[in-house]
């Protein structure tokens, strides 16, 4: 005699934090103008400073300041809508990025089957066993 059994798991998807970023576009602002501007900022017509450390403050301040002026920070925020996967790891990264180039070898040039297959068998049974150990 069998018995039909039904279960219900429910399982909570973790997804990680929403991440915020800074950076500056550095490479968009015109450097003639910072130039400038650094040309005529008191780092330049001001008496030498008395002692290193208000040298030094003199400077991170000037530059701070005419870097928010030209390249001013920019935060970004990210919302992330995918499952992170901690069980890949940059092993794998590694493997897979070496699979990928064995695959265009193989498609471009003579690499035999037997070498792109070992490849992506070897990348296949660490992935299984990564998962395994997470």
């Amino acid at each position: 005699m069998s018995f039909l059994s039904l279960s219900y798991l429910s399982v909570l998807h973790q997804y990680p934090s929403d991440a915020t970023y800074t950076f500056r576009r550095r490479h968009s602002m015109n450097i003639d103008d910072f130039l400038s501007d650094v040309l005529s900022s008191p780092l330049i017509f001001s008496s030498p400073a008395e002692s290193l450390d208000s040298l030094l403050s003199s400077y991170n301040t000037t530059l701070s300041s005419l870097l928010d002026k030209h390249a001013a920070v920019i935060t970004k925020f990210s919302k992330r809508t995918y499952k992170s996967s901690p069980w890949f790891t940059t092993t794998l990264h590694a493997l897979r990025s070496t699979v990928r180039r064995a695959e265009n070898l193989y498609t471009a040039t003579t690499l035999s089957w037997s070498s792109l297959k070992s490849f992506r068998n070897r990348y296949h049974n660490l992935i299984l066993t990564s998962k395994k150990k997470y």
